[in-house]
């Protein structure tokens, strides 16, 4: 089986991503984590965190049940402490934030099963 590694981020990565995964190939994704909008921003100067943006729309686009993850990890709540954030990166921080290092991938069997892969 052909290892492809992609390079990027935002909305590029997430269509390549979404593209490659009907191939029998082994993909890994690099992914930039300079975004800076909405509720990336707010967690990247609240909590101190790496942005999980573009990790999280890589994440979705790998996804074996794309359009209902997709829905749910975009979700954006619209009241309350919460309200802007989207329950994706909520997610992230939930899953990685106590290691407090990136890659999110060193947690990869935990992402994976949540993602039903």
């Amino acid at each position: 089986m052909k290892n492809i590694v992609t390079i990027g981020g935002g909305t590029g990565s997430f269509t390549l991503l979404s593209g490659l995964k009907k191939y029998p190939i082994n993909i890994s994704a690099i992914v930039s984590m300079a975004d800076d909008g909405g509720s990336t921003g707010r967690l990247r100067d609240e909590l101190g965190v790496l942005p999980p943006g573009d990790i999280r729309q890589c994440l979705v686009a790998l996804s074996n049940s794309s359009d209902t993850l997709r829905e749910l990890m975009n979700y954006r709540f619209e009241n309350g402490g919460l309200k802007g954030h989207n329950f994706g990166n909520i997610l992230g921080e939930f899953f990685f934030g106590s290691q407090r290092s990136y890659p999110y991938f060193r947690s990869s069997r935990a992402s994976d099963s949540s993602l039903g892969r």
